[in-house]
């Protein structure tokens, strides 16, 4: 059946789906799977996203577009948060921490004291089981839209590059806000054994 179809398309046409796909094909995001997050959900890289273009300034990808902007998402990947455009809306996103593999995280952004990367989701009555592996720590758990841990490797990836704050957030049975900030936050890497 696809050869049979393929038969009613130009060469070009495979060749030009090709360039536009290999790239994304290519692209290993370490905790993707583990984090149960679809692909077409990662904001920095959905086709109808922002994109940087060669120079750092943002595109909009789209038909209008021009591929040859778009071609191979080799746009330097934000380190956190912070280097993701004013105005972007909060959700799942590719980041790379410095000299790091890429890997995706939760960033809030609808906050009126700017971006969050959230570490740490759950509620009362959690499906996910929290007596997990030291290994599962490590390498995270859950699922970024509901309940989860980025995973303690992570985390060190990324508070290693620079001085950050981090914010426990917690809701009562009324659901009334507490919180505590803390300034200075990091997470050593986690011995072996």
């Amino acid at each position: 059946m696809v050869l049979v179809a393929a038969h009613h398309y130009s060469p070009l046409f495979f060749a030009s789906m090709l360039a536009l796909l290999s790239p994304l094909l290519a692209l290993h995001i370490e905790n993707l799977e583990r984090l149960k997050v679809n692909l077409d959900e990662i904001v920095n890289i959905h086709s109808n996203g922002p994109l940087p273009d060669e120079t750092g300034e943002i595109i909009q990808w789209n038909q209008a577009a021009d591929p040859q902007q778009a071609q191979g998402w080799s746009w330097p990947k934000p380190k956190d948060y912070s280097e993701l455009p004013a105005g972007s809306s909060s959700g799942v996103y590719i980041i790379q921490p410095t000299g790091q593999q890429t890997i995706v995280v939760y960033c809030e952004m609808n906050r009126e004291d700017g971006g969050w990367t959230v570490i740490q989701r759950n509620h009362r009555d959690t499906p996910v089981s929290w007596d997990e592996s030291r290994s599962t720590y490590k390498h995270g758990l859950g699922n970024v839209h509901t309940e989860f841990w980025l995973g303690t490797e992570y985390i060190h990836q990324i508070t290693r590059q620079k001085v950050y704050h981090v914010r426990f957030v917690i809701w009562d049975a009324s659901n009334n806000m507490k919180f505590a900030d803390y300034n200075l936050f990091s997470l050593d890497d986690m011995p072996q054994g």
